[in-house]
């Protein structure tokens, strides 16, 4: 989520050494402590034995650029997931008997003021491209990969924060949730190889 940004940020403005920890990992973890009271003292202990017992990643604040390119592509998709809900309601009403015709004209209304909201920011996108050299090269490096397009490399950039957070291919894969999940045990139990879709649903 973003709800931790605001103090990761204060922190690290202040010189703070930050790591940021996915929830479910952190859950686990305590569950292996077999703490049977949870309240804020128990957690805090067992966040607190957690980053002493293992190795966590200092968190890097992203760059600028990389986090508009994040906020960006994200608004812009949940315009087109909107749009795409709004589109099924007005096929409905034209499917409908005697649908209003002032609901259906409301309704184009609002898929024609989305559409428009996609291009003021699809033209802030290409503004903030053209204005950075360093990224308009890796998006045209990423695009020459067979299958990406612009809107892909964007995402991808402000979601990894231009490859920042990344340390290798198996982290990303990771990252994205296509990491591969394997469940085998003897003989007997031989679960189907399946990706795990535990990333980042942006990617």
């Amino acid at each position: 989520g973003c709800y931790h940004e605001e103090l990761a940020f204060f922190l690290h403005d202040r010189g703070a050494e930050v790591s940021v920890v996915l929830p479910n990992r952190m859950s686990a973890y305590l569950r292996t402590l077999e703490v049977k009271t949870l309240t804020d003292a128990t957690c805090a202990d067992g966040i607190c034995r957690f980053s002493l017992e293992r190795s966590v990643e200092l968190w890097q604040a992203p760059q600028g650029i990389y986090r508009t390119l994040r906020r960006l592509t994200r608004e812009r998709g949940s315009i087109v997931e909107e749009r795409t809900a709004v589109k099924n309601e007005l096929h409905a009403l034209r499917h409908s008997h005697a649908p209003l015709a002032g609901t259906l004209k409301r309704t184009e209304a609002r898929i024609a003021f989305l559409n428009n909201q996609e291009r003021q920011v699809l033209q802030e996108l290409h503004a903030l491209v053209k204005s950075d050299a360093e990224v308009r090269q890796v998006v045209m490096l990423l695009c020459s990969i067979c299958g990406v397009g612009e809107l892909t490399a964007l995402t991808v950039l402000g979601e990894t924060s231009g490859f920042s957070l990344m340390r290798s291919r198996k982290q990303l894969a990771s990252f994205a949730g296509f990491d591969v999940v394997e469940k085998q045990s003897g003989t007997s139990v031989r679960g189907k190889t399946r990706i795990s879709k535990r990333g980042n649903r942006h990617l």
